[in-house]
């Protein structure tokens, strides 16, 4: 019958978790790299986990308190991790990142959504901001900002280039001509309204 197992190579000083006779469920690298879904992990990362089916990563907590929940933390610091030091302004913190593999290999972004700090860094003070960027068939590039003043600023627009400081809203085209369209269906058919730079005085 299969039997579950763990087995040391010595060629590639790796540590292998078996289950199901030949089934590797978790490897440790010689590199500390961590594995979970053996054959089916593609990417050379920290840790993968993997599946030939519906792959799923779950953080659960069971509590009747209302202030405890399931977290993923993201953190980051100049230095070391014994030594860290502080942050300082345009900083990535932390990044969700979309890959699709395009039949020669995953090195494309579809979409992410990355968080940094956008001014200066000081004790109890992190100010940030909130990117979200998608691809749009040949690159993947900022769509969505919210910024540290509230505002949210789509189509690349950025609060430090256009100056704006008042929690809002701004659009803005790539092509120069943005506006803000409203559409709704009706029994005649459908209706746009829009809004756009030359319609305002």
């Amino acid at each position: 019958a299969n039997r579950a197992g763990i087995d040391w190579s010595a060629s590639t000083d790796t540590l292998v978790f078996r289950t199901g006779g030949t089934d590797d469920r978790l490897s440790i690298e010689s590199n500390g790299q961590v594995n979970i879904g053996g054959a089916a992990v593609s990417q050379n990362r920290t840790l993968n986990v993997a599946s030939n089916s519906e792959a799923n990563l779950a953080v659960e907590t069971h509590n009747d308190a209302a202030s405890e929940s399931a977290n993923i933390r993201f953190y980051k610091s100049r230095g070391t991790g014994a030594s860290p030091t502080a942050v300082a302004d345009n900083h990535y913190i932390g990044q969700l990142i979309f890959y699709g593999q395009d039949g020669t290999d995953y090195a494309n972004t579809v979409a992410y959504t990355r968080v940094q700090v956008d001014g200066t860094v000081a004790s109890n003070q992190m100010p940030g901001e909130m990117e979200f960027g998608i691809n749009d068939g040949s690159s993947a590039t900022r769509a969505m900002t919210i910024h540290k003043t509230g505002n949210v600023l789509f189509s690349g627009l950025t609060a430090k280039n256009d100056g704006r400081n008042a929690k809002g809203i701004n659009l803005k085209s790539v092509s120069g001509g943005g506006a803000i369209s409203f559409e709704t269906f009706g029994s005649n058919g459908s209706r746009n309204w829009r809004i756009r730079p030359d319609d305002m005085t």
